[in-house]
């Protein structure tokens, strides 16, 4: 993975309970886990799911990533599945 065009960072590694997640702007990212990869393309202005998981992401589009994450506490967080990646769409 490299580092963000915009931001000159490393990859995001991150562990996220059950969530939902609500898009401020258009992003296309490269999220990766133990078991693959998948490039998301997702629009602004959305609410999605997103599965307790635990991923490396990398911005791979032309703009920095705006996101909210509602993260879900208590039983209802949920346990990371390491074959998860990335929301539901």
């Amino acid at each position: 993975m490299g580092k963000d065009p915009h931001t000159g960072a490393d990859p995001i590694r991150g562990v996220h309970p059950n969530s939902v997640m609500v898009t401020l702007s258009d992003f296309q990212r490269r999220l990766r886990t133990d078991a693959g990869e998948r490039e998301v393309d997702i629009s602004a202005n959305h609410a999605m799911w997103l599965p307790a998981q635990r991923h490396a992401g990398e911005n791979i589009g032309q703009s920095a990533t705006h996101t909210i994450f509602i993260e879900l506490k208590g039983d209802a967080a949920g346990v990371v599945d390491g074959r998860v990646v990335g929301p539901t769409t």
